[in-house]
């Protein structure tokens, strides 16, 4: 059954499963052609179980940053960081939170006189 799918499809079903968390049900989507997302397996291409797996870990991600908190204390750092740019000449600041390996960063975009303005304000006053 392998064969027939191909390498680069069995792997992708594998790493989907795994992504899931149950390493059994690779062996049920080749033994009874299941569906992923509403496709069967046989319809599916590599790409789209590498891109089910994605949203599979992100979903789990998400879950586990719930359960902990840690997601909500790095949008709050968001929205405390974004407030203070705000206030001291960057009214178009932009900030999101985003995952970076197994961590929150956070992102932040600038119109370049903001950056500027910033920079006068804080950097030559340590000076």
């Amino acid at each position: 059954e392998v064969l027939e799918l191909g390498t680069d499809k069995s792997y992708a079903l594998v790493r989907y499963a795994k992504a899931i968390g149950d390493k059994k049900r690779a062996a049920m989507f080749l033994r009874s052609d299941l569906k992923i997302a509403g496709i069967t397996l046989g319809e599916h291409s590599a790409i789209a179980l590498n891109a089910a797996r994605s949203l599979a870990q992100a979903r789990l991600r998400d879950r586990a940053d719930a359960e902990d908190g840690t997601a909500q204390d790095a949008d709050k750092a968001v929205r405390a960081l974004g407030t203070k740019l705000r206030r001291n000449g960057a009214p178009t600041a932009k900030l999101q939170r985003k995952r970076r390996g197994g961590r929150f960063v956070v992102r932040v975009e600038l119109d370049p006189h903001e950056a500027m303005e910033l920079a006068k304000r804080f950097v030559g006053a340590s000076r």
